[in-house]
């Protein structure tokens, strides 16, 4: 895993990435390796050399490398940008190793009308739309691609802006407030997510055995019952109960690296 604080091993305290919660929904013996790193952008993956550098030889052939950057490239230009987020994926490709781009998922930073603002959407100080490079650039170099963006785009949505606060951080449940980075339950509800983005979406080859599209309670169609509820652990449906066809797993048996 390649990417910021949106997918980081969070040890302490209330915050969760998404990737920190993807070992749950996947089956036995896929080990999820999380090198995601706090508040970092494209272009200081490439230059700080504890991270992509770092990274890169322990990449072994036959790998799914999920590459998911631009919450931290707020004053990035786009070619600059596209460059950026050109080279892991040659740097992958040249381990012999598959590399699949995932869109951000959006910040809870809701307009007057009850969808998400651009910065919600993660378009940068200067009017660069980053999902839509990412997207595009998957096509230009034909490598996978799991539009995290659209999904949770459409779950917050949904259940609009009071309904899906619990899928971040709050001052009610948390002590603090933050539009950008989840729960427990929400980096839960995203991995959700990206799972069906695996099973349904262009990337086919996890889960391993059959690409079976799961029902799990992180969809898309999650209710805003669940949703309000999500703080009470009680209310929460077990891995069992949601994933029926992905056992449930101690997370001791997902060994997970951590820059």
């Amino acid at each position: 895993m390649v990417s910021d604080s949106t997918a980081s091993d969070w040890l302490k305290g209330p915050k969760r990435g998404w990737a920190q919660e993807l070992p749950q929904p996947l089956q036995p013996g896929i080990v999820v390796a999380d090198y995601a790193d706090s508040g970092e952008s494209t272009g200081s993956w490439l230059s700080n050399p504890r991270l992509f550098a770092t990274v890169k030889p322990l990449i072994r052939p036959g790998d799914e490398v999920l590459i998911q950057l631009a919450h931290n490239d707020k004053t990035t230009p786009e070619n600059t940008f596209r460059a950026n987020l050109g080279k892991p994926v040659d740097g992958v490709h040249e381990r012999g190793a598959l590399p699949v781009l995932v869109t951000p998922p959006v910040r809870h930073q809701f307009g007057p009308n009850g969808k998400l603002t651009p910065t919600g959407l993660i378009v940068n100080n200067l009017g660069v739309d980053l999902p839509a490079v990412i997207r595009d650039l998957a096509g230009r170099l034909h490598v996978p691609l799991i539009d995290l963006t659209a999904r949770s785009q459409a779950l917050l949505e949904q259940l609009g802006e009071t309904a899906s606060w619990p899928l971040y951080l709050t001052v009610q449940h948390d002590g603090v407030q933050d539009y950008a980075h989840f729960s427990e339950y929400g980096g839960a509800v995203m991995a959700g997510l990206v799972t069906k983005g695996m099973a349904g979406g262009r990337t086919c080859s996890i889960p391993r055995t059959g690409c079976t599209r799961a029902t799990t309670c992180s969809s898309n169609s999650a209710s805003t019952t669940a949703i309000r509820t999500a703080h009470d652990t009680s209310a929460r449906p077990s891995t069992r109960a949601c994933s029926p066809r992905w056992p449930t797993r101690r997370r001791a048996e997902v060994p997970t690296r951590c820059c």
